[in-house]
């Protein structure tokens, strides 16, 4: 290994405290530092040093896939495992380094062909890797930076001017260490600072899970995405749609739909810390909801008469007085049941505001009122008629017009287009319902209408998402859904062809997810199995290998010394001479300042004044490029010579 001894060591030990995984760390580094005290070395061939190479490089895809499939916390703290294998090969490789051609398949034909191998040195950017690893771990403490300061000093110590005092440089290292700790909150804090605009920008023109308005056309918008949202597992032979609801709005105001009390109280909490109840206890009915929730907060889908929800750990769990269930500080994956009673809800009871009718839509409303003639009929027959009116006379349909979209008022739908979605239809039955003297609110959630037989539950795309009407009818709130059921049918028709492929892809995502927080499948406890013949294949290549002998690296050495050009120059005499003379050279000046100094200091300056030219050849030797060829070389020496020999220490 090219890194000093036991600094890799040090960086792998960091990394295992820092993520969690210090036994790994632990091993790791005795196995790595190990190779320092064993002179057995292996002849890899560059087609093993590929298949070491091709299955670092598998383990790092898994993770990848990983991460981003199932929104998992980032990969990077597991990459020194994933390369570990490569850092082993060259430590215990007669090889200097990794050849370029195991990493890099572009490279790997012309390797081949090759009859000196390129290689590099791995152990620098694995101890950059580990530092890498542990920083995507750590939770910004003061012991965090301060191991990452000990072990990037550590790794400059060899490579320190050997000019400057040890003391001075060690004062500049602390220096840049204290800057660099108060600059890295400055930058966090601009971070964060800079994260929150761009968020704010990106998601200006997202839905707002805990809005308390929505406007006619944000639905619709859902509906263009054919994106798996959430999976619904229902009781066993329960095969019939289900509506679950996210939220519920009492007032109207040109084209939107608002909340007049948009307070949330906190939900009961059992002591087991994943029990929520919603209303005193019911029938047990039960649904098991699968929903992801970004950054652990979203409102729940809840069927209606909802009344207790388990297996749910979250922070805290509130609601408004219109249904609206919302998570806090919860997983990644909520995975949970709820208990329900059909026929019941948990709304709050109706208020005057369920009744208000808008001045700029009560003409329409009454006329097609009038025309239905609800106010003459018992609530039932008055609901029954409102869905038949809409099923007969109107046309579902995502694709509206332009004159239909410039003029987009509820009285158009009602008196001139009849065509339109889902939010047009719940909301003119709402507005309908209150002109014959029912309580009406707007209710919004997901229709779970697509069975998937293979995975035993429904899924529900973002074109389920849908509106309807709540009706107050006999003491309880009634789902009433006024568009006409050919929307599903016509949704599903209009499925791209490349659904089953985003399916597959949802469905990994899926699976992992359910691995990710908490529910893994007995099967996934032996997937490391699968590496077993990889490791099995390496194994056997090593057991047939001959070791050939290497000596062991000298412990006490601090690094190897450059072979900086000019060390061999024969001006250095002078200087051991003029030294022992009692005139060293201080640590910091050069040759030249020295020389310099020694001309003010001492009388015989005649006797200096031949140190010029050749210190001329000197640093020509030292710092040109093209140095000098043999004969100055020869010119140098004869020089130096001469010069040692008519002055010797009485010079001075």
């Amino acid at each position: 290994m090219k890194t000093p001894p036991l600094l890799l060591a040090a960086a792998l030990v960091f990394w295992g405290w820092q993520t969690g995984l210090l036994a790994f760390g632990l091993i790791m580094a005795l196995i790595v530092e190990g190779s320092r005290l064993i002179g057995r070395r292996f002849e890899f061939t560059l087609a093993e040093y590929s298949r070491i190479a091709d299955l670092c490089g598998l383990i790092f895809l898994a993770m990848l896939v990983y991460r981003y499939a199932a929104d998992a916390e980032s990969a990077a703290r597991w990459l020194p495992l994933a390369l570990f294998l490569l850092v082993a090969a060259q430590a215990y490789g007669s090889s200097p380094g990794i050849p370029l051609g195991a990493v890099f398949w572009t490279y790997r034909r012309k390797a081949k062909a090759e009859t000196v191998v390129k290689t590099f040195d791995a152990s620098y950017p694995y101890l950059a890797l580990c530092l890498l690893a542990a920083a995507a771990a750590n939770v910004r403490t003061v012991h965090f930076y301060l191991g990452l300061f000990v072990i990037a000093a550590w790794a400059l110590w060899p490579f320190r001017s050997k000019r400057r005092l040890v003391v001075t440089w060690m004062m500049l290292l602390a220096v840049a260490g204290i800057l660099g700790y108060v600059g890295q909150i400055w930058l966090h804090q601009l971070h964060l600072w800079v994260e929150g605009k761009a968020l704010d920008w990106i998601e200006s023109g997202m839905r707002d899970p805990y809005q308390n308005a929505t406007a006619i056309g944000e639905i619709g918008d859902l509906k263009l995405s054919d994106r798996i949202e959430f999976r619904v597992e229902p009781e066993p032979g329960q095969v019939q749609p289900l509506l679950l609801h996210e939220a519920s709005y009492d007032t109207y105001r040109a084209g939107r739909w608002l909340v007049s009390a948009p307070g949330f109280k906190l939900v009961d909490m059992k002591p087991d810390g994943t029990t929520w109840t919603l209303e005193p206890g019911r029938a047990k009915r039960n649904i098991r909801v699968l929903a992801p929730l970004s950054r652990g907060q979203g409102l729940l889908k809840l069927p209606a008469g909802a009344w207790q929800i388990e297996n749910l750990p979250a922070q805290r769990l509130t609601r408004n007085l219109f249904g609206a269930v919302k998570v806090e500080e919860g997983p990644g994956l909520a995975m949970y049941l709820v208990r329900y009673e059909p026929g019941t809800s948990s709304d709050s009871p109706p208020s005057a505001k369920d009744l208000l009718l808008p001045q700029s839509e009560r003409s329409a409303v009454t006329e097609t009122a009038g025309r239905l003639k609800l106010s003459e009929r018992p609530p039932d027959e008055a609901l029954k008629a409102v869905t038949e009116y809409f099923d007969r006379n109107f046309k579902y349909s995502l694709i509206l017009s332009d004159s239909d979209r410039s003029g987009g008022t509820l009285a158009d739908f009602l008196l001139r287009t009849k065509t339109g979605h889902c939010e047009y239809f719940a909301t003119a039955a709402v507005l309908l319902l209150r002109s014959a003297g029912i309580p009406a609110r707007y209710a919004t959630g997901y229709l779970a209408t697509e069975y998937s037989p293979r995975e035993g539950r429904f899924l529900v795309r973002a074109r389920h998402a849908h509106a309807w009407a709540l009706a107050y009818v006999d003491g309880v709130w009634r789902d009433l859904d006024a568009t006409p059921p050919s929307w599903v049918r016509l949704e599903n028709q209009a499925a791209p062809l490349w659904t089953p492929l985003a399916d597959a892809w949802s469905w990994i995502g899926f699976k992992l997810s359910q691995w990710r927080w908490g529910e893994r499948p007995e099967w996934l406890k032996y997937a490391w199995l699968l590496l077993i013949p990889a490791i099995l294949i390496l194994a056997r290549g090593l057991w047939s290998k001959r070791p050939t002998a290497r000596p062991r690296e000298d412990l006490t050495a601090r690094s190897e010394t450059p072979a900086w050009p000019g060390l061999d120059s024969a001006f250095f005499l002078i200087e051991k001479r003029i030294s022992e003379a009692g005139w060293p050279r201080q640590p910091e000046e050069t040759l030249s300042q020295w020389l310099a100094r020694l001309e003010k200091t001492l009388d015989t300056k005649a006797s200096l004044e031949p140190l010029r030219d050749l210190l001329i050849l000197h640093n020509r030797l030292r710092f040109d490029p093209q140095g000098l060829d043999p004969e100055q070389k020869m010119i140098l020496s004869v020089q130096v010579q001469n010069w040692l020999g008519q002055y010797d220490s009485s010079f001075i």
